[in-house]
């Protein structure tokens, strides 16, 4: 597991599971429970940190269970889907937004080589057409490169 990815579920635990679930035994701790922690936490804004609030208990509960423990996890009765719903992202940067971050990359103090890495992120993360005719130059000369149609 990534370093931040751990310090991600241990800050998630300390904050939402602890003063909830730490002076409690497995065996007191319901899906109940878990539903009105996780409700309580998606209430105040914070849908995916319930869902990790969720993965969090049932990997307790799988841990437990593996060295022999007779508990029923109760992170199987709450489903993920029936804590939020998420609805995948489908805006993509207009040609125009990508000009703009352009102008605006000229005018960051940082290096040559970090304004390179952050065009050449713009120019992936936008629509194909974009990237294909937004005639980027090559560092060696001024002739336009076009993208081929086939990645």
């Amino acid at each position: 597991m990534a370093d931040v990815t751990r310090d991600m579920c241990r800050a998630t635990f300390e904050r939402g599971l602890k003063p909830k679930f730490g002076s409690q035994k497995l065996t007191e701790i319901t899906h109940e429970d878990l539903r009105a922690l996780t409700d309580a936490i998606v209430e105040r804004g914070a849908p995916a940190t319930a869902v990790l609030c969720r993965e969090i208990v049932m990997q307790v509960f799988r841990w437990a269970m593996e060295r022999g423990q007779k508990v029923e996890n109760p992170a199987d009765l709450v489903r993920p889907s029936t804590i939020a719903k998420f609805e995948p992202r489908d805006r993509a940067l207009t040609p125009d937004e990508i000009g703009l971050m352009y102008q605006y990359i000229k005018r960051i103090g940082t290096t040559p080589s970090i304004r390179a890495a952050a065009k050449l992120l713009l120019l992936s993360v936008g629509p194909k057409q974009t990237a294909l005719y937004s005639g980027i130059r090559p560092f060696s000369g001024g002739s336009f490169q076009r993208m081929p149609e086939t990645v």
